[in-house]
């Protein structure tokens, strides 16, 4: 083969060659994504209750709490509560309308010593999910839902961890 006939040949093999590497490299990415995904609580439901004095508005939370907690289909007693679900001394949760904006509510727990000092309990984790939400919907609903509450998704199904060291945002089904 001439060298004119073989350089005709290499640049589709070059792209070809490039396109396979391209490939494989975003799928370890995506793979290295998902890998490092840490969950935590996943294998507990809870529905959030809100309750409204009348009609559905921000301004007219009666009340905002758990009902019954589950772990694996089977209610969670007080003991299970008191487990250490975290190990850690700062625990961030994330959520928030603008959350893909990175531009979202920003909740650090830290240990008050009053409680196990080698993490955060499923207690206290659920606790501070619960305020995190309460005041994210009330401000998601006063800017982006006309002062409606969100009532769709209350059925918590887990925290998944985020890209930033030490930091969940919590999975809700409807």
């Amino acid at each position: 083969m001439r060298d004119y006939e073989l350089s005709a040949y290499m640049g589709p093999i070059v792209l070809l060659i490039f396109v396979y590497i391209l490939a494989r490299v975003e799928k370890q990415e995506r793979r290295g994504r998902s890998d490092v995904k840490e969950r935590l609580l996943d294998s507990y439901q809870a529905t959030l209750d809100i309750q409204f004095n009348g009609e559905n508005s921000t301004s007219n939370i009666k009340s905002f709490r758990w009902s019954q907690i589950y772990r694996n289909d089977e209610p969670v007693s007080e003991e299970e509560m008191r487990e250490i679900a975290y190990s850690g001394s700062t625990l961030h949760l994330v959520a928030g309308e603008n959350l893909l904006k990175r531009d979202f509510s920003r909740h650090e727990i830290e240990k008050d010593g009053t409680t196990a000092s080698n993490g955060f309990t499923v207690q206290e984790i659920f606790d501070r999910v619960l305020e995190m939400e309460k005041q994210v919907r009330v401000s998601d609903g006063d800017q982006y839902n006309g002062g409606v509450v969100d009532v769709d998704h209350i059925y918590f199904e887990g925290l998944i961890s985020t890209e930033e060291p030490h930091t969940f945002t919590a999975w809700w089904g409807s």
